[in-house]
């Protein structure tokens, strides 16, 4: 939530149920530090992470899709190596 500088899927008030009170966690803080979460909402991220996220993920598409198919390519390549290693031993 830091690198995307938002809170919640559709806002901080999210997180109030995931805790039972009235709290983030501390990842959604304005300025990181140890327990921010349990101050007051303005020191907090409003962004909603949902819309943030998938304007990302829009926005770079390509390289998710090249890194995903390159990650797919290389577990088929182990897949094979370690099946010929295993037939010779």
């Amino acid at each position: 939530m830091r690198w995307f500088r938002c809170c919640g899927v559709s806002n901080y008030t999210d997180w109030f149920e995931v805790y039972n009170t009235t709290r983030v966690p501390d990842s959604c803080c304005l300025e990181f530090s140890e327990n921010c979460g349990l101050h007051s909402p303005g020191t907090w991220w409003k962004a909603p992470c949902y819309e943030t996220v998938k304007i990302w993920l829009q926005e770079n598409l390509l390289a998710v899709g090249i890194f995903g198919l390159c990650t797919a390519l290389v577990q088929v390549e182990f897949y094979h190596v370690f099946r010929a290693l295993s037939v010779l031993l």
